[in-house]
């Protein structure tokens, strides 16, 4: 009976590039030991600290390949600790007739000013390994052009015109790269200044080590050119500035690519923590897991997209922000650093925790939009009503009454050319039903808007009403600067039906107004001893309060509204 087989999974192909690049790691450390233990003259603590810068670089390439993140910043540092082990007996201390010297020689030379290059590209595109503008990219291509002239024509020197011509040719290529260190810290900290809160927290570690390696070259230099004999202190420098260089860089992004990974954890934490958060502050909680304090949370509807709040997106808030959709199609929109967008595993992750909390913030937000269409709706509704009051007012003044006065100068007139006595009284009757129906007619203009509040403004208007009001008034305006018109209005409108109210209870009684800026609210406020607020009539002027974005609140002896500054 024929045995069944079960196939056996074909091997991961990025399994087998770790196992092949792990085994020439391998190699490579292994020929560097024996090389090193043969021929070094060092204290072993030199080698041991060579070694471990190139391993400092390695271990977090192999992890990034690993954990397969999306930046090129771990393939960069691989590159860069393979290029050291193949390096390192170049820096060994060995007589000049070792065997094998000229190999050591070619090979130190064609890959050591490689170094450089490779970790200063590292530098300017971390954390991510993009390279974020064409200073950056030109400087890159400056520092390869540099290390291959730079081996060529160390090789060349020394094997043509001796150890003189080496050393020179050594000295101008330091002074090079010292100017490349310069230049590309430089751009480091431009960058950093100018990066979003997300961005420069990633590149600080870069900007710390572009600033701790100019210190340390600067030292370094000096002291080998105006120190005392020796190499004994240069090369403590020397290793103390690689050491400072791989902590800043290569142990944060080691740091930083397990805390990537396990971000998701997190995601369990972040359900309990929207189980309990009321939908205004989703955004903010989203915010603080994915540590974008500029995070932003956008709903799409119809009449365009909504911010958490209900209010249209303004786009100028969100510029330069990167976007990722949630849902398909989308029932938001998370606008983010770019720099989370290499995060692959967080945001998805932290979107489907927060699928149910983003929907209740929507409905939420919808809701809002359409509270704020419709106070917006009421303040226009308003605006337009005030805009009527006022021409409807002009109106009165500039042509009714302008007219009735015109008819009682024609019927003064006419009673001074009557010589009978009962025709001139007939007249006389009809000239004073007419300054009485102008005194009406004034009165229903000044009821509808005063013109003295659209020239002078609102405290003159309301110690003019205070004059012509019922009852004996303590007036109290602290208004350094004029409200919107429409604020002016309702303002005039609140004190006088308060002051009518309190009039129509006790023609002796007294009334206190206070009108008050506050921030960006005018307050105003109305006492007395009758019933000011208890009528319910005074729903028609809660509602007109409100239409401009204010709030009244009344009781027996006290009306106090608050109305938005401008409108």
């Amino acid at each position: 009976m024929a045995r069944s087989r079960r196939a056996s999974p074909a091997a991961d192909p990025p399994s087998l590039l770790l196992v092949g690049l792990g085994l020439l790691v391998a190699a490579l450390l292994a020929a560097d030991v024996a090389i090193g233990l043969a021929i070094d003259t060092r204290a072993r603590g030199f080698l041991a600290s060579d070694l471990g810068l190139a391993l400092a670089f390695v271990i977090p390439g192999l992890v990034a390949l690993r954990l397969r993140s999306t930046g090129t910043t771990g393939r960069w540092m691989l590159a860069l600790g393979l290029v050291m082990l193949v390096e390192s007996p170049y820096g060994y201390a060995y007589p000049p007739d070792t065997p094998g010297a000229l190999a050591i020689l070619v090979v130190g030379e064609a890959t050591y000013w490689v170094q450089y290059a490779i970790a200063g590209r590292i530098l300017l595109a971390y954390p991510t390994g993009r390279l974020p503008g064409g200073a950056e990219r030109r400087l890159v291509r400056v520092a390869y052009a540099l290390a291959a002239i730079g081996s060529v024509a160390r090789v060349a020197a020394q094997l043509r015109y001796g150890t003189d011509a080496y050393l020179e040719a050594t000295a101008v290529l330091q002074f090079a790269w010292v100017v490349m260190g310069v230049l590309a810290a430089a751009l480091i900290v431009v960058r950093l200044a100018q990066a979003r809160p997300v961005r420069r927290e990633s590149r600080f570690p870069a900007g710390a080590a572009a600033l701790a390696l100019a210190v340390f070259v600067a030292a370094f230099l000096f002291l080998a050119t105006y120190g005392p004999p020796g190499v004994a202190t240069t090369a403590v420098l020397f290793v103390a500035m690689a050491w400072t260089c791989v902590t800043a860089i290569s142990v944060t992004f080691l740091v930083r690519l397990l805390r990537e990974h396990l971000a998701p954890a997190s995601v369990a934490d972040l359900l309990y923590r929207l189980e309990h958060v009321p939908a205004a502050d989703v955004e903010q909680t989203l915010a603080e897991t994915v540590r974008d304090p500029g995070l932003r949370v956008v709903f799409p509807t119809p009449d365009g997209p909504v911010d958490v709040a209900g209010n249209r997106l303004d786009p100028a808030t969100v510029a330069g922000l990167a976007t990722t959709p949630l849902g398909d199609p989308p029932v938001a929109l998370l606008m983010h650093d770019p720099d989370l967008a290499h995060r692959h595993q967080l945001l998805p992750a932290v979107a489907d925790a927060a699928r149910i909390a983003l929907d209740n913030a929507r409905l939420r937000a919808e809701v809002l939009a359409q509270l704020n269409e419709v106070r917006t709706s009421r303040r226009r509704l308003a605006t337009a009503a005030d805009q009527q009051r006022r021409e409807l007012e002009r109106d009165l003044h500039d042509g009714a009454q302008q007219r009735l006065l015109g008819i009682g100068c024609t019927l003064g007139v006419l009673r001074a050319s009557l010589a009978e006595p009962a025709q001139r009284a007939v007249i006389e009757d009809v000239e004073r039903q007419l300054r009485g129906t102008i005194a009406e007619l004034r009165a229903i203009a000044h009821g509808l808007r005063p013109p003295i509040l659209t020239d002078q403004g609102l405290e003159p208007t309301l110690a003019w009403l205070s004059r012509h009001a019922k009852v004996r008034v303590r007036l109290d305006v602290r208004v350094p600067e004029r409200p919107a018109p429409i604020v002016e209005a309702t303002a005039y409108d609140l004190v006088r039906e308060a002051l009518d109210r309190i009039g129509r209870t006790d023609g002796d009684a007294r009334a206190d107004v206070s009108v008050a800026r506050d921030g960006d609210r005018l307050v105003i406020e109305v006492t007395g001893p009758g019933p000011v607020g208890a009528d319910p009539g005074l729903i028609e002027l809660t509602d007109q309060v409100a239409a401009v974005g204010g709030t009244l609140a009344a009781d027996r002896a006290r009306i106090r509204a608050e109305l938005p500054w401008t409108s």
